[in-house]
């Protein structure tokens, strides 16, 4: 060989030994030494380039890596992420690196949504509950209901297989109005009708990071609708689902689910997409209320979902981010109003959105359309529903010199409907601006002052101010006092409902159809709410306790109320009995939607949060809600509200290895009163809720099977005076990786 030759030779074959990968190799472990198996172990490199593996049964990982400088990071459910510094490989041997994970303290679990900024669960300016990704992991819950039922002072109701509604420090009950819902940070509220459809998330549990419930009013930064609480849903991104995941499931109840995640990195780009089905027969009906009032004979109605989502981040520098997305969900079942069961076939509805993110701020617009049919079930009546919505947000977050932090956005929202129940109109138009400052007074204490104006084209402005003080007396411990305003904007139907609807009465003379109208009130004002709140959480050997006192009043409560009778004088058409029967009957010609007086609530929630161990944990929470106290005009006859449960508690375990998992809850709720369903007034009785989960992994974390359910004694449970009666519900399903 020439020396020409060799010397070339010789620089080619050093050239690939310079970029040829090299192994990063290391043991994953926890800390009291134990290995960590199914720990995603992520490297990204200065060019945004990733590579990504997951630790075997001895906790064992390995890398290969082409020379460069990496960040490692780990990340496993009920440990906080481990995040390396800067790691250099070139072309001699890589020293190993042992990773250590620590069990995440939950009360410095960072949230977003008390304050629209990162900041720990602790030092957050209102009461948030924080649904973690281990929870959510070991939950046998089928739906949101079941899920938040644990979280102190929320009030969860099943009405049917897809009919659920939450409600914080308030009474729920059909068409939840009072807590906002959002995903990511994009509201999910049905402004048609006011309330939210949780199974047209277009994401299943599989993709959800944590769920921050806000316990409060939210208005001051979130705007309309955020009367009582926030429940905001944080997915997981591309980077954090490398790979191909899913899951099967079958149980009792007909019971039928099945899912599909991938995701992937290249560089600066990721992406992520997922489907998913689920489906589960009816339940049965009670043929009366607990109290013995007979109700309306029908069949209720079983449940299918389906939904589907895409997501593409692009990182073009390490401050300047592109964010999108697109979904679609769809969905049928029972959904019950104010006049009764309605068989919603289908529900369906399509988003995309758009964010740009550079450093502390943001913009985000996003666009949906929603269609829905309903047909009555104790009616031949049926409604349709098509609406779109445009949407922008903007928010930026920046310091004011050396004491203060300011976070301050704006909102434009332009919404079409085509409604048959609201044949005059069909825009709205709604713009908003807030301000929100955190003035640090000293290393102890901490002042929030902050305001929101909303603008309605249907209402006018509305303002929503928070002031609240921090006080830190020790390391760990957090006093807090707030005040807040908060309002629900009047929905579409609320406004100008006018809707013919008719009932089949049983008569002696044979079935009779009974006109009714329900309609709405274009005057009405938004209804408001001022709350005081104090509060304390202090982080005692790992364990976080917690407590809130409030009190709210309710000032111009909208409602459904019954404006008018058939009587003798005014019988309905066509009746064919003597008008004087009409004397001892209560028949319904009319109903209105009003503004009417003020309503005072308060109530108290306890909770605690303890890490048994570096795999164990239990909690237990308490929540106190007194009787609403209603006020009316003098001479006026007090309107009739729902009583949320006096008394609910929650007390949990959860057991979380690489090898095994479970979880065991019971939920008590007391008895609750009902008034929002065809004028049936009446008492649910308490009950005890009973859920547990229990899993196996195997194939090096790959696969997971797991037995999942839900009132395992099986009790007949009646949720709502007019609701399903919810029995036990058993899955088996098998979880796995590609």
């Amino acid at each position: 060989m020439s020396a020409a030759a060799f010397t070339l030779a010789s620089s080619a074959w050093i050239a690939a030994a310079q970029t040829a990968p090299r192994p990063l190799a290391g043991v994953v472990s926890d800390q009291s030494g134990g290995v960590l198996p199914g720990v995603t172990v992520t490297a990204t490199a200065t060019t945004g380039a990733t590579v990504t593996t997951v630790t075997a049964a001895d906790g064992r990982f390995e890398l290969p890596l082409a020379p460069g400088t990496y960040a490692v990071r780990a990340d496993l459910a009920g440990f906080a992420p481990f995040s390396s510094p800067p790691i250099v490989v070139g072309s001699a041997a890589v020293d190993p690196l042992p990773i250590v994970l620590k069990i995440e303290s939950y009360a410095d679990t960072v949230v977003v949504t008390g304050s629209r900024s990162p900041e720990a669960l602790r030092t957050a300016p209102v009461a948030v509950t924080v649904v973690r990704e281990r929870e959510l992991q070991t939950s046998p819950a089928a739906h949101y209901g079941d899920l938040l039922r644990g979280v102190p002072g929320l009030n969860a109701v099943e009405l049917s297989a897809r009919d659920i509604q939450l409600s914080t420090r308030a009474a729920s009950g059909r068409n939840a109005r009072t807590t906002l819902a959002l995903l990511d940070g994009r509201t999910i509220y049905q402004d048609y009708f006011g309330m939210v459809l949780w199974d047209l998330l277009p994401v299943g549990f599989d993709e959800v990071r944590q769920v921050e419930v806000l316990r409060g009013p939210g208005s001051a930064i979130w705007g309309a609708n955020a009367l009582t609480g926030v429940i905001n849903i944080i997915t997981r991104s591309p980077r954090e689902m490398v790979g191909t995941q899913g899951h099967l499931s079958i149980g009792e109840r007909g019971t039928r689910s099945a899912g599909l995640v991938h995701a992937g990195v290249d560089g600066r780009l990721g992406y992520k997409v997922s489907g998913s089905f689920y489906s589960q027969d009816r339940w049965d009906r009670p043929a009366a209320t607990p109290d013995g009032t007979a109700l309306p004979p029908y069949t209720s109605k079983g449940t299918e979902q389906y939904k589907a989502d895409a997501r593409i981040d692009f990182d073009r520098t390490d401050r300047v981010k592109w964010r999108f997305d697109s979904g679609f969900a769809s969905s049928s079942g029972l959904i019950l109003v104010a006049v009764g069961p309605y068989d919603a076939a289908p529900l369906r509805q399509g988003y995309g959105s758009v964010e740009f993110t550079n450093g502390a701020a943001s913009v985000t617009g996003s666009f949906t359309a929603h269609q829905a049919r309903y047909q009555g079930l104790l009616t031949t009546d049926s409604s349709r529903i098509d609406s779109q919505s445009f949407q922008l947000d903007g928010k930026h977050l920046r310091a004011a010199g050396k004491h203060h932090v300011l976070v301050y956005g704006g909102s434009f929202k332009h919404s079409h409907f085509d409604l048959s129940f609201v044949p005059s109109v069909h825009r709205r138009e709604e713009a908003g601006a807030f301000v929100t400052d955190d003035i640090f007074l000293n290393d102890r204490v901490r002042l929030t002052a902050g305001a929101r104006v909303d603008w309605f084209d249907t209402f006018g402005a509305s303002a929503s101010p928070r002031l609240g003080i921090r006080v830190e007396p020790a390391a760990g411990q957090t006093i807090r006092a707030t005040y807040n305003r908060a309002y629900v904007a009047p929905s579409l139907v609320e406004n100008f409902a006018y809707f013919p609807a008719s009932i089949e009465l049983p008569l002696g003379t044979g079935p009779f159809r009974l006109p009714i109208l329900t309609e709405g009130d274009s005057s009405l004002a938004p209804q408001t709410i001022d709350a005081g709140e104090v509060g304390y959480t202090a982080l005692v050997g790992g364990a976080t306790l917690s407590a809130s006192a409030y009190r709210h009043r309710t000032r111009g409560l909208v409602t459904l109320l019954l404006a008018e009778l058939y009587t003798p004088a005014r019988p309905p058409p066509g009746w064919p009995l003597p008008p004087e029967v009409l004397q001892a009957l209560v028949l319904p010609k009319t109903f209105r939607f009003s503004s009417v007086g003020i309503v005072d609530e308060s109530g108290a929630e306890l909770s605690a949060d303890v890490p048994i161990g570096p795999r164990l944990a239990a909690s237990a929470n308490y929540s106190f809600q007194a009787a609403p106290g209603v006020r009316t005009r003098s001479g006026e006859t007090p309107f009739p509200v729902n009583k949320p449960p006096r008394n609910r508690a929650n007390v949990g375990m959860s057991f979380a290895s690489p090898r095994f998992s479970a979880s065991f809850s019971a939920s008590f709720t007391d008895r609750a009163y009902w008034t929002d369903v065809l004028a049936i007034e009446g008492w649910t009785n308490s009950f005890w809720m009973l859920n547990g989960s229990a899993g196996a992994t195997f194939a090096r974390g790959r696969v997971t099977w797991m037995v999942k359910g839900t009132n395992l004694a099986d009790r007949v449970i009646q949720q709502h005076v007019f609701g399903d009666l919810i029995r036990r519900r058993v899955t088996t399903e098998i979880r796995f990786k590609l």
